[in-house]
């Protein structure tokens, strides 16, 4: 059985129940502001956006990710 462990910040992927980590990587997400990108640690707190764009470098591959937010999850609760 293969288990997959992340968060913003960092991923380790795992093969195996035991398998020590294969391969560990920080990353800096960022958020497309306008035209610039900023480091997300570096925003101030703000609402929740209905859409925003966020950027990160996975194995030396640049990623967009355009979010938006999901208005009927938020009904259900």
């Amino acid at each position: 059985m293969s288990s997959f462990t992340g968060n913003l910040l960092g991923v380790v992927v795992e093969q195996g129940p035991t398998a020590k980590p294969k391969h560990s990587e920080t990353t800096v997400p960022l958020q497309l502001v306008g035209q610039k990108w900023i480091p997300v640690s570096k925003l101030k707190s703000q609402s929740h956006p209905v859409s925003l764009k966020l950027s990160v470098e996975v194995e030396g591959e640049q990623l967009v990710l355009a979010l938006e937010k999901n208005e009927s999850v938020i009904d259900c609760w």
